[in-house]
């Protein structure tokens, strides 16, 4: 149990310094769930929700009463593929605005941007396919997927503006 509270307590730093953390407990929930060796610690996992769960409400609360803050945060667009497959982790402060990306790189630097990209996604799709049956793929697939899945259904669902590729880059691996 002892590890469970230290979770809890990573979890109430971690959604107090970036709201969008709380997806990672929901990926990891959601690999507790899929892991048979994990699943039998799900009551443990609930007890530590409340270190999560908590601060989470409380930013959100607070949050919503400032929706000017990050009314400047274009809606998801048909522009979105590409700002999560590449501006999301290898675009270092660029956004994608009208179908081009803003401020323009340097020649040298949108070359090896693409080249980057394309080498580790390879190499993760590739990696992910041969490590299929390893903790680590049931780990870092819904680490991956769970908060980008999360914050764009959210933004398309009511209308608002929450997805912006850096948000989500500090919590995702």
């Amino acid at each position: 149990m002892g590890k469970w509270v230290g979770y809890g307590a990573v979890g109430v730093l971690t959604v107090s310094l970036s709201f969008y953390c709380v997806f990672l407990f929901i990926a990891h929930a959601v690999t507790v769930l899929v892991d048979p060796k994990l699943r039998t610690q799900w009551r443990g996992m609930l007890a530590a929700s409340v270190g999560w769960l908590a601060p989470a409400l409380y930013v959100g609360v607070i949050a919503s009463r400032q929706q000017f803050q990050i009314s400047w945060i274009r809606p998801v667009g048909p522009s979105f593929p590409f700002e999560f497959v590449f501006l999301q982790f290898f675009g270092d402060g660029y956004f994608s605005k009208d179908g081009q990306v803003a401020p323009l790189p340097t020649p040298g630097e949108d070359f090896s941007m693409t080249a980057l990209a394309i080498l580790m996604w390879t190499a993760a799709a590739v990696g992910a396919v041969l490590c299929r049956r390893h903790f680590i793929v049931r780990l870092a697939l819904p680490w991956l997927l769970v908060p980008a899945v999360a914050v764009i259904g959210g933004s398309l669902l009511t209308g608002g503006n929450y997805y912006l590729p850096r948000y989500l880059t500090f919590e995702l691996p």
